[in-house]
């Protein structure tokens, strides 16, 4: 390091500004150091330097933005306040040192975690939870935060979704996370792409919560600017489900009877842009798909209505409705393409996880009242 540098690095000490060339420098180091560190891992010495000059960068303010985009709303703004979007923006503020305020979650729900509050009351996670981080340097297998345990602030290790949730609120109010909830993003526009700068437009709008379903009022609008958009949204809330005028005929009988509204949203219907071909759209769609429940929208197995089913899939989804109608002592069949509860394979995507293959074969032991009926291959 030079002479100026030097002095540069006692103005920061003094100052807490650190010259955009000397965060060059000390990011080269920590370039050399892992370099060392590849050419011989048992090296201590590297190790350690290397962890010293690595925490030195993290702690070190962002720089500046450009000009041209620093009249943004929000430096980072992360569409969903789920385990992946709250993990995310953890990781920006705490780690990188991003400004909270300028990390925006998103929420069209009314809770954080609301993918997971709507779990189906006996679904559990499969991962177990274990609170290892008194004598390792390792996660919580379901944590999405180092220094966080669902197993030591939930003192239980396959959490329910609900209980899951908790621990992602207490993360976001723990640390004053900034989150808008109740808020859905309508569009994201590019507005930066001619001047080669990284800044959207998202268009967003309020949700009414459900005391404010039966009022309906008018959804405001708004249009924020960030400089980067994380989508975080999941998948569990989007199922695929075929809409067809039978449906939509069914929805509007309904309301003409005096029954409970019926929407769009309220029988799972969800309008998605997709550069999906018709025709492979057409080979994905199952006839008569609409007329089945799925997953998503189930909150008990238990107090569903009815004592027969036909489930559809026999992956982890599927397996856990069969395990949970059949301790509700109801009768169900499992139709599947491949018979992943008797799958044994190292590739751990392709067999059931332990915690269902165990729970699977405490329902269909000899003697169990209402086994449920494997089937597979079937399609």
């Amino acid at each position: 390091m030079t002479q100026a540098e030097e002095n540069m690095s006692m103005t920061f000490f003094e100052t807490g500004e650190l010259p955009l060339s000397l965060r060059g420098s000390y990011e080269s180091v920590r370039t050399a150091y892992e370099l060392a560190k590849k050419l011989d891992p048992t090296c201590r010495r590297t190790q350690g330097e290397l962890d010293v000059v690595s925490t030195f960068l993290r702690q070190l303010p962002p720089p500046a933005p450009p000009e041209q985009v620093e009249s943004a709303d929000v430096d980072v703004l992360v569409v969903g306040a789920g385990a992946a979007g709250i993990g995310c923006a953890m990781m920006l503020t705490k780690t990188f040192g991003l400004e909270k305020s300028r990390v925006l979650l998103v929420e069209r729900g009314e809770e954080v975690g609301e993918s997971f509050r709507r779990w189906p009351a006996e679904m559990r996670f499969i991962s177990p939870s274990f609170n290892q981080q008194g004598w390792t340097d390792t996660f919580d297998l379901n944590a999405i935060s180092k220094g966080t345990s669902p197993a030591y602030s939930l003192h239980s290790e396959h959490p329910s979704g609900a209980e899951y949730a908790s621990y992602l609120s207490a993360i976001v109010e723990t640390n004053k996370l900034h989150v808008r909830k109740l808020t859905e993003v309508v569009s994201v526009r590019d507005i930066g792409a001619a001047k080669e700068l990284p800044l959207f437009a998202v268009d967003v709008r309020s949700v009414p919560s459900p005391e404010e379903k039966d009022v309906s009022p008018e959804p405001t609008t708004e249009t924020l600017s960030a400089r980067y958009i994380v989508w975080a949204a999941g998948e569990f809330q989007y199922p695929r489900r075929t809409d067809t005028t039978k449906e939509r005929k069914e929805g509007e009988e309904k309301k003409s009877d005096g029954g409970e509204e019926v929407t769009r949203e309220s029988m799972g219907w969800e309008e998605k842009k997709s550069d999906m071909g018709e025709e492979r759209k057409k080979k994905m769609e199952i006839p008569g798909s609409e007329l089945c429940l799925h997953n998503s929208q189930v909150r008990s197995w238990a107090e569903i209505p009815g004592d027969e089913f036909i489930i559809i899939g026999g992956y982890e989804s599927g397996v856990d409705a069969a395990i949970n109608l059949a301790r509700a002592k109801k009768q169900c069949r499992v139709l599947a393409s491949t018979p992943c509860w008797s799958t044994k394979t190292a590739d751990p995507s392709a067999e059931l996880a332990p915690y269902t293959a165990a729970r699977l074969r405490d329902v269909t032991a000899p003697g169990f009242p209402s086994p449920p009926e494997l089937l597979a291959p079937l399609r």
